[in-house]
């Protein structure tokens, strides 16, 4: 009984939405600039590192929990990646001129936005960016990419099983304020409570 006790406090406390960014790997990076034909030389000045996207979980008082990706708030950070990957092309546009035998030196960064815009023959820099976006994912299914099923807390751990399966899953977490580390046996998920 007692541990009964102690569980629905736990479950009180872990109950809400937390949100945390998913660092996608060096390697995705490069593939989804490699497969919009981007020149090594242009990868070469892209960080790699620094495409995120944002996870969700949430636990309800039932017992209940939900993971799923926001695809609106993916399609932004995609969009943020390939922004900031012309940024860092632009200041290393030295480096380029010899690819497009333009002479990208003295050119303003608008210009040298236009000019890539030309290059895949889209109207403006926003155009080429949203296209850009557009086909790296399919974000309805990302949408749809939800996983649900319910939870129990047994001391450091919660104890997952998927809807219609009868595995359980086993992580270790730790609630500190707004912070939710969950540790699996390949890795860590750094979430913030925001609802």
């Amino acid at each position: 009984v007692v541990e009964k006790v102690f569980e629905a406090n736990d479950v009180k406390k872990l109950a809400g939405t937390y949100r945390m960014e998913d660092i996608l790997s060096a390697d995705t990076a490069e593939e989804i600039l490699t497969a919009n034909d981007f020149y090594a030389e242009e990868i070469a000045l892209a960080e790699l590192n620094s495409l995120s996207v944002p996870k969700f979980v949430e636990y309800h008082s039932d017992k209940t929990y939900t993971y799923y990706y926001d695809a609106h708030g993916y399609r932004d950070h995609i969009e943020a990646f390939f922004r900031e990957t012309f940024d860092r092309m632009y200041e290393g546009r030295v480096s380029l001129s010899s690819l497009y035998n333009v002479d990208f030196t003295s050119m303003s960064k608008a210009d040298f936005q236009a000019y890539y815009a030309s290059i895949y023959s889209e109207n403006s820099f926003d155009d080429l960016i949203a296209t850009l976006a557009n086909g790296c994912w399919d974000y309805e299914a990302l949408s749809n990419d939800v996983e649900t099923g319910t939870y129990s807390i047994q001391d450091n751990k919660i104890i997952y099983t998927e809807q219609g399966s009868t595995l359980k899953e086993h992580v270790t977490y730790k609630l500190s304020g707004n912070s939710l580390t969950l540790t699996y046996s390949d890795g860590v998920e750094n979430y913030t409570k925001i609802a």
